[in-house]
C-alpha cells in the first residue's frame, strides 16, 4: 500500500467524524481492523470491520460508547549470544540466509560477553532463530539464538459523547499499546477472553473490572488520551475541541504495509481547523514513527497529544475543558515547552532483563537542541520555546528546520525516545502553508515555532475552513 489522506476533509462541523475518517485512512495505508462496534452491531472478526461504511450511515448510527480496535507496524527483537562479525549499520537492510526474510535494522546491542540482540522493522519473509544474517550495506553478520519477540501495535479509538450533527468537541478515549504477542498475549487489546468480554458500548479495557478490564503495568499499554477501565465511555474521557471552532480536517497517515525494500510506518497525524482562532490553527494529536532513538528500544513511537492538564499517569489522560489555546495545539509554542504539550505518554521498551527489562510507562517533553551559554555551559536539552535561527540564501529568506527530540523529563533515569519522523518546527510562515512541493504542511499560524507535518499528497493545498 502507501500513503493515505483526507485533505480539506469536511466532517460537517463533527469531530467524531474526522476521528471516524481517520480510521478510514488507516485502514487504507496498511493497518489492520480487528473489532468494533457501530450502534447495535458488534464484531470481533478482523474482516468484518463495522466501521467500513459512509459517513452518512456512521454518522446516523453512531452512539455513545461505540469503538474501534486495530493494529499497526511490528517490530521484531532478534536475540543473539555470540558477538556480530564487522559493524553493523543502523537503517541498513539485512538479510537472512535460507529463509530470505529481510527487514530494516533500527538499532543493535550487545553486553559484551553472552547476550545481544538486533531491532528490526520486518519488510519482506519471516526470520529464524537459526540462520546468519548479514547486513547489505556493512556485511556484518550475526547467528541469532533464542526466541525471536514480535512485538505488536493496537490502538483503541473509543467514542464518550457522538452525534449526528454538530459535535465541535470530541469527547473520546483512545487506547494505546506495545505488546510482545507471545509473552504478554493475554494482555493485548485482541485477546480472545477480552474480546469475549466487550460490548458494543464498552471497549477492549474498558471494563472497570473482569477479563476486559485496563491491562496491567509492565505490558507496554497507556493511554494518550481519556482513562482505562473506566467503566463507561462517557467517565473518564478527553474532551479534543471546543464548542466554538470546528473546520475542515488535515488527516495524514504513513504506509504502514512493508514489502521488498521498504519496512512499515503507520504514522498518522490528526488535525481539525480551528478557523474561529485563525486561518491557519488546528487541534488535533499525532503518532510518530521515531528516528535516532536508544539503540535497544523496540518501541520506536510516540505520541504527540495537545492539550493535557490536571491528572497524567499510565491509566490517565484528562484534558478536562480545553484551555487556553488548546484549540491552536498544533502550534510549536503549544508543542515545546508549554502546557499544551508539557508531557507525552510513551512506554520505553529496552528489552531483557540484562538490558532493563522490558521497560516502563515514561513521561517525555519535546524539546529541541541549542547552545546555553552560561559560565562553562555548552550544549544541553532543553525545552525552551525561543526563536529558531534563520538564514539568508541569495536574496531568499529560509526557515531553518527543527528536529522535535522526544526525551524524558525523569531525572531519575536517561530515556531519549528520538525525532518525529513527520513532524519537525519552523519559525515564521502560516498556517496552511507547503513545503518541498506541497510535501508537507503547516499547521499553525500561532504560538511560534510552528509545527510542520506531512506526509502531504504534492497537490492539494490545504485549508482548515
Amino acid at each position: 500500500m502507501a500513503n493515505a489522506l483526507a485533505a480539506n476533509y469536511n466532517c460537517n462541523q463533527n469531530i467524531a467524524i474526522a476521528l471516524w475518517q481517520l480510521t478510514r485512512q488507516m485502514v487504507a495505508a496498511g493497518w489492520t481492523h480487528l473489532a468494533s462496534s457501530l450502534g447495535a452491531a458488534l464484531s470481533i472478526v478482523p474482516g468484518t470491520d463495522e466501521w467500513n461504511v459512509s459517513k452518512g450511515t456512521w454518522s446516523a448510527g453512531a452512539i455513545i460508547g461505540n469503538w474501534w480496535l486495530g493494529q499497526g507496524p511490528i517490530t521484531l527483537r532478534i536475540p543473539n549470544t555470540v558477538a556480530a562479525t564487522g559493524t553493523f549499520i543502523r537503517g541498513e537492510t539485512i538479510t537472512q540466509a535460507t529463509s530470505g526474510a529481510t527487514g530494516e535494522l533500527v538499532g543493535e546491542v550487545w553486553d559484551g560477553v553472552s547476550l545481544g540482540y538486533l531491532v528490526v522493522m520486518p519488510m519482506t519473509g519471516t526470520f529464524d532463530n537459526t540462520h546468519v544474517i548479514t547486513g547489505l550495506s556493512s556485511g556484518a553478520t550475526v547467528t541469532p539464538n533464542g526466541t525471536i519477540a514480535l512485538f505488536t501495535r493496537q490502538v483503541v479509538f473509543w467514542l464518550g459523547a457522538v452525534s449526528g450533527t454538530t459535535q465541535t468537541s470530541c469527547i473520546f478515549h483512545i487506547y494505546y499499546q506495545c505488546t510482545d504477542s507471545v509473552s504478554e498475549a493475554a494482555s493485548q487489546f485482541s485477546a480472545a477472553a477480552r474480546l469475549a468480554a466487550v460490548t458494543t458500548t464498552v471497549a477492549p479495557g474498558g471494563a472497570g473490572a473482569g477479563a476486559n478490564s485496563f491491562p496491567a503495568d509492565g505490558t507496554g499499554t497507556f493511554v494518550p488520551y481519556g482513562t482505562g477501565g473506566s467503566g463507561a465511555a462517557a467517565t473518564g474521557a478527553t474532551a479534543l475541541g471546543t464548542n466554538t471552532s470546528c473546520g475542515l480536517a488535515q488527516i495524514m497517515v504513513a504506509n504502514a504495509t512493508p514489502g521488498a525494500g521498504l519496512s512499515a510506518d503507520g504514522s498518522f497525524v490528526f488535525a481539525v481547523g480551528s478557523p474561529a482562532i485563525n486561518a491557519g490553527a488546528y487541534c488535533g494529536f499525532a503518532f510518530q514513527r521515531l528516528d535516532n532513538t536508544e539503540p535497544g528500544d523496540v518501541e520506536n513511537y510516540s505520541w504527540l497529544c495537545g492539550g493535557q492538564t490536571g491528572t497524567f499517569n499510565r491509566t490517565t489522560q484528562l484534558a478536562g475543558a480545553p484551555q487556553s489555546g488548546s484549540n491552536d495545539a498544533f502550534g510549536s509554542g503549544t508543542a515545546v515547552g508549554s502546557i499544551g504539550y508539557s508531557g507525552q505518554p510513551n512506554w520505553r521498551r529496552r528489552g531483557m532483563t540484562a538490558y532493563g527489562g522490558e521497560g516502563q510507562w515514561v513521561i517525555t517533553k519535546p524539546c529541541k537542541l541549542y547552545f546555553a551559554i552560561s559560565g562553562n555551559a555548552g550544549t544541553i536539552m532543553s525545552q525552551g520555546v525561543g526563536d529558531n535561527e534563520r538564514m539568508a540564501s541569495a536574496l531568499v529568506q529560509s526557515q531553518v528546520r527543527e528536529p522535535i527530540w522526544l526525551i524524558c523529563v525523569d531525572a531519575s533515569f536517561k530515556v531519549r525516545k528520538g525525532t518525529a519522523r513527520w513532524l519537525f518546527q519552523v519559525q515564521g510562515n502560516n498556517g496552511c502553508d507547503t513545503y518541498d512541493s506541497k510535501s508537507w504542511i503547516q499547521l499553525s499560524n500561532t504560538n511560534q515555532p510552528a509545527l510542520v507535518a506531512g506526509p502531504w499528497d504534492g497537490v492539494t493545498i490545504p485549508q482548515n475552513a
